[in-house]
């Protein structure tokens, strides 16, 4: 199911498994967490013109504040949602950053929770 989603509503995976919140962590306990029950699940992060042009608009401020001549000429790249998604992965099931990694069940990132 497409899914818009506002500041107020998210997935599991950008509220907590993009932040690296173990999916075992107490703060994703049906009593710490409120979810969303319509639509039961969202897709998986992609490409979505409407969230890229908000990005875009969110990024502006900072580029103003911090641009240079050189970052000036770069060229924006595609943000790549695919291999977002496989890092995210790979740190939770192997770890890295001083975690020793644990089981991570792709299931529960797709419930809509309210931020």
């Amino acid at each position: 199911m497409r899914l818009t989603l506002s500041s107020y509503v998210d997935t599991g995976f950008w509220n907590f498994d993009a932040l690296f919140v173990p999916q075992q962590h107490p703060a994703r306990d049906m009593q710490d967490t409120f979810f969303v029950s319509y639509p039961p699940k969202a897709d998986k992060p992609r490409l979505d013109p409407a969230n890229e042009a908000t990005m875009d608009r969110m990024e502006a401020g900072s580029k103003r504040l911090f641009s240079t001549p050189e970052s000036e000429k770069k060229e924006k790249k595609p943000r790549d949602f695919e291999k977002y998604w496989q890092d995210v992965k790979k740190v939770h099931q192997e770890g890295a950053f001083g975690s020793i990694g644990c089981s991570w069940l792709p299931n529960p990132l797709f419930n809509i929770v309210l931020c």
